[in-house]
């Protein structure tokens, strides 16, 4: 999935172990799982090279999407 995150989003996802994101439609922070259940258990966090993008990578037993779906990018390809 993608989610964003803030300084303080990314502080608390290394602190506590578990991906914490900032919300953009509700202005908040929030932890995945909080309401669903479905966590993320962090096991490493990964920059890209221009140090604007973190990759979490973690251990979800649950579903990744809201849709129920293990992940959100199963989508049809554009075009098709």
């Amino acid at each position: 999935m993608l989610g964003y995150a803030d300084e303080e989003a990314l502080a608390l996802t290394l602190n506590e172990r578990r991906a914490v994101f900032w919300s953009r439609s509700r202005q908040e922070i929030w932890r995945k799982g909080d309401t669903s259940g479905s966590t993320m258990l962090l096991r490493g966090a990964y920059l890209d090279c221009d140090l604007d993008t973190v990759v979490y990578d973690v251990e979800a037993p649950e579903s990744a999407c809201h849709t129920g779906s293990f992940s959100c990018f199963g989508l049809p390809t554009i075009g098709e």
